[in-house]
């Protein structure tokens, strides 16, 4: 009879195991490795896009259309947002037109020109004011109009701003 010790009869499974180890933790590094890299690659244009969004966002006057470089998901997003950079410049033109419009209505007329915001502070002064009072724009706009104008128009004005308040209402649509 033959007599094998067990540490010797087991001593070729535990160095295949050993392998098996080997072999599991170098096929795990590179399918980590190779997943690293097309997930970099595929998401590439979207970081590309992101970096040259927040160039953009911080000079508001640079808005060009980001590069499409692939038709895939990331190149319709990116179309995307060309489209809404094209509606933010178009946009952003008509607004800087208004604004332009607006001022060569207001500085240029004898009249008193004031523009309130909804919490009814002052936030424009056409020039014939100024030369009214003798005292720059700036004193007045960030204050409520009551601390801008004469007692009996402090009412007159909370009048005018109740009715236009609930007009205002009432064009709201219900849903």
């Amino acid at each position: 009879m033959v007599s094998l010790p067990t540490r010797e009869a087991f001593v070729p499974i535990l160095d295949l195991q050993r392998r098996m180890f080997v072999a599991t933790l170098l096929l795990t590094l590179l399918a980590g490795c190779i997943t690293w890299w097309v997930l970099r690659r595929q998401l590439d244009p979207l970081r590309s896009a992101t970096r040259q969004l927040a160039l953009m966002a911080a000079d508001v006057d640079s808005l060009e259309p980001l590069p499409v470089v692939r038709p895939d998901e990331v190149g319709l997003l990116v179309s995307g947002f060309n489209r809404l950079l094209c509606a933010l410049k178009e946009r952003g033109r008509a607004l800087k037109e208004s604004a332009a419009h607006y001022r060569l209505l207001t500085e240029d007329v004898a009249d008193i020109v004031w523009k309130v915001d909804r919490d009814l502070r002052v936030t424009y002064v056409s020039p014939a004011d100024e030369r009214l009072r003798g005292y720059p724009a700036r004193e007045v706009i960030g204050c409520h109009f009551s601390q801008c104008v004469c007692e009996p128009w402090v009412e007159t004005l909370q009048e005018m701003d109740q009715r236009y308040k609930a007009h205002e209402a009432s064009d709201v649509p219900a849903g």
